[in-house]
């Protein structure tokens, strides 16, 4: 949620007329926030994890790109 969410939502809360719904209202967006939280922390994991995989693969092209152009150089020689 927005900061602007937020406003709104506390003057709907602030508004209303149960006392406790105030509390509900930011009880609410405490869970939306650590919800989105979690889904950001997951986000990044799978980056992570996508980042290695394509460092490693990159790491192997250029092995098998070393050892072919020795092979190249040996078959010349």
């Amino acid at each position: 949620p927005t900061s602007s969410m937020l406003r709104s939502d506390f003057w709907y809360a602030y508004k209303s007329p149960k006392k406790d719904s105030i509390e509900k209202v930011m009880k609410g967006n405490l869970v939306k926030i650590t919800k989105q939280k979690e889904e950001c922390r997951e986000k990044i994991r799978q980056q992570e994890t996508l980042f290695h995989t394509l460092d490693g693969g990159e790491q192997a092209l250029k092995e098998i790109i070393k050892i072919t152009k020795l092979k190249e150089r040996g078959a010349q020689l």
